[in-house]
């Protein structure tokens, strides 16, 4: 995965999703990461609310450590990297929003 700010100059929809995460209805698509910061970059999906999905910074040990009744965040072991845009999720948020 590309580190922060590596693809910066590549539109977000054209950004490649390296990762997703779930919990519930909310949705993380990564596509930049720290290591050393733990820290990624991507859009997050809020509760299915699309009006309040976004691109911004994601702390990897604080999305895993969250804990509810018992249900956590989970990878998406089965995910293949893939264009941002060709993500049907995704898509579908931008009813309410453009991305440039």
């Amino acid at each position: 995965m590309p580190g922060l700010y590596q693809t910066c100059c590549i539109p977000l929809k054209d950004r490649c999703i390296h990762q997703h995460y779930f919990f519930g209805a909310s949705d993380w698509y990564m596509a930049e990461y720290d290591p050393k910061r733990q820290r990624f970059f991507g859009y997050t999906i809020p509760h299915g609310d699309y009006s309040k999905a976004d691109w911004g910074y994601t702390n990897l040990e604080e999305l895993v450590s969250m804990d509810i009744r018992g249900i956590e965040v989970e990878c998406d072991v089965s995910w293949e990297p893939t264009r941002f845009w060709n993500i049907e999720g995704v898509r579908k948020g931008f009813q309410y929003k453009w991305l440039e």
